[in-house]
C-alpha cells in the first residue's frame, strides 16, 4: 500500500567475479529485453529489442547511457534500429547519430496539422490541410513569411518575403 512499483534491474560490470567492480566503457551494452515469437520453426528470430548502451564516458556516480528501440522488417532475420535516444535527450529516427534534440532521415507525415512554436510555446509557423487546401501561415499578429536560401559559397541571403499586409516581395524585403 504505498507508491513502490515492481522492477527489472539489469546490471553489468566488466569484471569476471561477481561483486567485484570493474567501470563500464562507452558503447557496452547494459542490458537489453528481446521480444521473440514461434515462427513454425523455432524462437530463434526477433521481433523486437529495447537495448541501453553507454553512451559516453562513465564515472563515478555518471552513467550517461543510450535508449534504442530495434524491430525486424518483414521477410527478415534480424532486428534493424529504429529510434534512439541519446544521452544528451536527443531523439533519432532512422540515425543512430541525432544532431538536434529531434533529427528524422525520411519523411514527416502529419495527417491534420502541424506547428512550429518559439520558447515562449507561441505558434509562428502553421501548416493544415484542410479539406485538400494545403495551407502555410504565420500565427504571429504583425509578422512576414520569409523563404531565404543560401548559394554556393555564400550567406543566406531572402528570396521571397508575404508581409502580413498581404504584398509579396521577390528578391526584395
Amino acid at each position: 500500500s504505498n507508491t513502490g512499483a515492481a522492477r527489472l534491474d539489469l546490471s553489468k560490470s566488466r569484471n569476471t567475479t561477481y561483486g567485484s567492480n570493474t567501470i563500464v566503457q562507452s558503447g557496452d551494452t547494459l542490458g537489453s529485453i528481446i521480444f521473440r515469437g514461434d515462427d513454425g520453426t523455432d524462437y530463434t528470430t526477433p521481433g523486437g529489442e529495447i537495448k541501453v548502451e553507454v553512451d559516453g564516458t562513465p564515472g563515478s556516480n555518471d552513467m550517461p547511457g543510450r535508449l534504442i528501440f530495434s524491430t525486424t522488417a518483414d521477410g527478415a532475420g534480424s532486428v534493424t534500429e529504429r529510434l534512439r535516444i541519446t544521452s544528451a535527450g536527443r531523439m533519432g529516427v532512422g540515425t543512430n547519430d541525432p544532431s538536434t534534440n529531434l533529427h528524422v532521415v525520411g519523411g514527416i507525415r502529419a495527417t491534420t496539422a502541424f506547428d512550429l512554436r518559439d520558447t515562449s510555446g507561441n505558434i509562428v509557423l502553421f501548416v493544415e490541410d484542410a479539406s485538400n487546401d494545403a495551407r502555410i501561415s504565420n500565427q504571429t499578429a504583425g509578422e512576414d513569411i520569409i523563404i531565404r536560401t543560401t548559394p554556393s559559397g555564400g550567406s543566406v541571403t531572402e528570396r521571397l518575403r508575404i508581409s502580413s499586409a498581404g504584398f509579396i516581395g521577390v528578391n526584395d524585403s
